[in-house]
């Protein structure tokens, strides 16, 4: 076979192994890995547009690896970076305070956002939160309310997670161990109302009697809103 000349349907044809993603990645199966047939035939130009289609096919594969709330994918994975499967994964909120009611991250809220936080390898603590179309501010974009529940209930989940690592504990019957003593809010840019936003917090100063985190709103590789959020610790008073 010639190799000068464009390639024939034939040449180009990939070969899609089956069956290959763990479930509930709601990827097709035939995606997920092309390599060219009888590669060792090939050569020249057809060669080249073999390993061509095949990278595609792959950076498909990689783009659309997000980890939805409750799937099988590790937690880097929530912040749009690719992980291998490591089985289901469970947030900070529903671990930590799976009773909470409250209405930012409180799972026992039916009417709630149900915030999921997860923690990546880097320490950083991540969310995928999605607005609901009720959460316009009347010209279109995210309401800079929901902004401040969400960048607060997210701080939240860094804190508990710091706590439960240190053994701070919730003190009497107290449903969490800090509670929000300030927050401090900048909005930098308007926040879309119709696509998912990426949450991250860091705790940047640890006490058994207060933290401080800083916590931001990012879409679009750009931040939207970012916040610092003092935490002291809950004593309930008898």
């Amino acid at each position: 076979m010639s190799t000068d000349g464009p390639p024939t349907p034939k040449a180009l044809s990939i070969r899609l192994n089956m069956g290959r993603h763990p479930p509930g990645t709601g990827l097709p199966s035939h995606w997920s890995r092309a390599r060219p047939a009888d590669s060792s035939s090939r050569t020249g130009w057809a060669r080249r547009a073999q390993v061509t289609l095949a990278r595609a096919a792959v950076r498909f594969t990689r783009r659309t690896r997000m980890a939805a709330p409750g799937d099988g994918w590790c937690p880097a994975a929530v912040a749009g970076r690719p992980r291998a499967y490591c089985g289901p994964v469970t947030s900070i909120q529903e671990r930590l305070y799976p009773d909470l009611p409250c209405f930012g991250c409180g799972h026992a809220n039916a009417d709630g956002l149900k915030l999921r936080s997860y923690s990546a390898d880097d320490g950083v603590v991540t969310a995928t939160f999605t607005p609901w179309p009720a959460h316009d501010n009347g010209l279109g974009f995210l309401n800079g309310g929901i902004i401040c529940t969400v960048l607060d209930c997210h701080s939240a989940a860094a804190v508990m997670q710091e706590a439960d690592k240190r053994g701070w504990p919730p003190l009497g019957d107290a449903a969490l161990s800090y509670v929000t003593a300030g927050l401090d809010v900048r909005y930098l840019r308007p926040s879309p109302l119709h696509d998912p936003v990426e949450l991250r917090a860091t705790v940047t100063e640890a006490s058994e009697a207060q933290m401080t985190v800083d916590v931001s709103l990012v879409w679009d590789g750009k931040t939207r809103a970012e916040a610092t959020a003092l935490w002291k610790r809950w004593r309930p008073r008898a």
